[in-house]
């Protein structure tokens, strides 16, 4: 009896061993593909007029958390006067600095399926929101992309918790 307990733990400890190896490795993989696609998705979303930086990143993939350190996103003024030479840029252009930036919700599967980052909810901690409004900007698009992501600024400077789907 004493012999079956002893092997039933021992396996169980290299269970947990094993369970806890594997989840700071993919926890590394996961850090470096999250760290560069969500620059790219900033980018491609905002037609490379915004540019998300950030000094650390910090994940659990069991719970879907991400949270950014030092976080900031800041518009590009040379894509801007681009923008506003082909008449499609928005009227106003946002500046947000959090010290720390909170995504909840990660849905890692779906982007291992479909190559999509789906977030549940966005949270900014403490942040600056800075907004220059151009009334001489003319936006002839009718863009989704745009207009969610408009939407998406406004909701961060008014209520600081984003649902995405």
């Amino acid at each position: 009896m004493k012999k079956l307990l002893k092997v039933v733990l021992i396996s169980l400890a290299a269970l947990i061993v094993a369970v806890v190896i594997t989840g700071i490795y993919l926890n590394q993989h996961w850090k470096g593909i999250l760290n560069k696609e969500l620059k790219n998705y900033v980018q491609k979303s905002t037609d490379s007029l915004y540019h998300l930086t950030y000094s650390d990143i910090d994940m659990n993939l069991l719970t879907g958390y991400v949270s950014l350190r030092n976080a900031e996103l800041r518009p590009d003024s040379a894509r801007y006067k681009q923008l506003q030479a082909q008449q499609r840029a928005a009227q106003a252009v946002f500046s947000i600095k959090a010290p720390r930036l909170e995504l909840r919700g990660v849905k890692i599967l779906r982007y291992v399926r479909k190559h999509e980052i789906a977030i549940g909810s966005l949270q900014l901690n403490d942040p600056e929101i800075g907004m220059v409004r151009d009334e001489t900007s003319v936006d002839t698009t009718q863009k989704k992309a745009k207009a969610r992501w408009r939407a998406c600024l406004w909701a961060a400077s008014t209520c600081l918790i984003l649902p995405f789907r």
